[in-house]
C-alpha cells in the first residue's frame, strides 16, 4: 500500500481550528439540537420544494388574503432567509467534513496495515524461533482475541 497521507498537524494548529470552530459556533448562537426522532417528523424542505416556498411567501406577502391567519408571515420570511444563509456555510462544512472524515480514515488505514505487517512479522519470526519475536507476536496477539468465529470451549 502506498502512503498517501504524509502530514502532521502540532498541537498549536490543531488548538487554532479548535479556536476557529469555536468561533464558528459563536457567530451561530442560535443553532440547536433535534432528537432523531423530532428530526424525522419535520416537514422538510429540500432543494425540489425550495421554488414552492419561495413563491408562496411571496403570494402571501402580495396579497393579504393569502396570508396564513395563525402563522406571522415575516417569521417565515426570516427563516427561510436563514435557511439560504446557512446553506452556503453547511455546504462548505459538509465538504470539509467530509475531507476531515475521509482523511482520518485514509491516515488510519496507512497505520493499521503498518502494524498488521508488524504483527504478521512477529508471528513468523516467532514461528522460526527468533529472539523476541514470540513475546512481541503474544502482546499483539492480545488485541485480536475474542474475534473472528465463535470457537467451541474445551
Amino acid at each position: 500500500m502506498q502512503n498517501r497521507i504524509d502530514a502532521t498537524l502540532s498541537v498549536a494548529d490543531v488548538q487554532e481550528v479548535i479556536t476557529a470552530i469555536n468561533t464558528i459556533k459563536t457567530k451561530l448562537p442560535f443553532l440547536i439540537g433535534l432528537d432523531p426522532k423530532e428530526f424525522q417528523r419535520l416537514p422538510k424542505m429540500d432543494n425540489a420544494r425550495y421554488p414552492f416556498v419561495k413563491q408562496a411567501l411571496t403570494l402571501a406577502e402580495n396579497n393579504s388574503k393569502l396570508a396564513p391567519q395563525f402563522y406571522d408571515l415575516s417569521e417565515a420570511e426570516k427563516d427561510l432567509a436563514l435557511c439560504e444563509s446557512l446553506d452556503e456555510v453547511s455546504f462548505l462544512l459538509d465538504e470539509l467534513n467530509s475531507q476531515l472524515i475521509h482523511t482520518r480514515a485514509l491516515a488510519g488505514s496507512e497505520a493499521y496495515v503498518v502494524a498488521l505487517s508488524v504483527y504478521d512479522t512477529a508471528k513468523r519470526g516467532a514461528a522460526k524461533g527468533v529472539e523476541g519475536m514470540a513475546a512481541a507476536a503474544n502482546q499483539l496477539k492480545t488485541y485480536f482475541e475474542g474475534q473472528g468465529a465463535n470457537k467451541p470451549k474445551v
